[in-house]
């Protein structure tokens, strides 16, 4: 269970970037569990989302809990993002981030931000 305190649920809120996808976030250069996504930060227009795979893992919020597909991150604001797989019966759907996200609250400093990324690496899968 990855228990990271979700801040809301976005809808068709992530849009895929432009930006140069050859650069990487400093930040993130101490965790090779994050690469480079085709997402923009939908907070700060300034970042390209970083993603790691958490196939499986599950979480909660409002209650409900959900099966993760990937986790992502935008260094600038300090917030983690998370897509889902939605299951219907037997059938399972990997949800792109674009279509549903859920977003973490900012955390307020870089120590802290740190700590949940060094957190969601034990996740990792593939």
């Amino acid at each position: 269970m990855i228990d990271i305190s979700w801040k809301q649920s976005l809808q068709n809120a992530i849009k895929n970037t432009s930006k140069n996808l050859m650069q990487f976030d400093e930040v993130l250069s101490y965790s090779p569990a994050y690469y480079i996504s085709s997402y923009e930060c939908p907070i700060c227009y300034n970042s390209v989302l970083y993603k790691m795979r958490v196939r499986g893992a599950n979480t909660v919020f409002k209650g409900q809990t959900y099966s993760l597909f990937n986790l992502f991150t935008c260094p600038e604001c300090k917030v983690i993002y998370a897509s889902i797989t939605e299951t219907n019966l037997n059938n399972f759907t990997n949800l792109p981030l674009s279509s549903f996200a859920l977003l973490s609250e900012k955390y307020s400093t870089i120590r802290e931000y740190k700590n949940v990324l060094d957190y969601t690496v034990r996740f990792q899968q593939g």
